[in-house]
């Protein structure tokens, strides 16, 4: 088993302990819990490329990978997406919303 699998495994297992004693969540099931977020991060961008290969003028496929990009804090990335998206449909609300928080995210120090 590789090193994060098995990291992942050791988490999941304070997890279960926790919850089957009742004992308090932990700093480690903590970073368990970003781990596995990573994971549907890396796997919603996976997927939204292999759309964006059969669909590339999908404003709503576009507007999607904006969103990975966003929550990975790859700001200045997720703005040209989302200008992107609103470039194949200039009316497509979730794009106008989800650019000016993009913009706002961008000017904040650590953000």
């Amino acid at each position: 088993m590789n090193a994060p699998l098995k990291k992942l495994d050791e988490l999941s297992h304070l997890a279960f302990d926790g919850v089957r004693t009742g004992s308090p969540v932990s700093q480690p099931i903590e970073e368990g819990a970003k781990t596995n977020l990573l994971c549907h991060l890396g796997n919603i961008a996976q997927w939204t490329g292999r759309a964006l290969k059969v669909d590339p003028l999908s404003p709503i496929i576009n507007n999607s990978l904006g969103r990975t990009l966003y929550y990975a804090r790859r700001y200045p990335e997720a703005i040209k997406q989302f200008q992107k998206a609103l470039e194949l449909e200039p009316g497509f609300p979730p794009a106008h919303y989800n650019l000016g928080s993009a913009y706002a995210k961008s000017e904040r120090p650590g953000s």
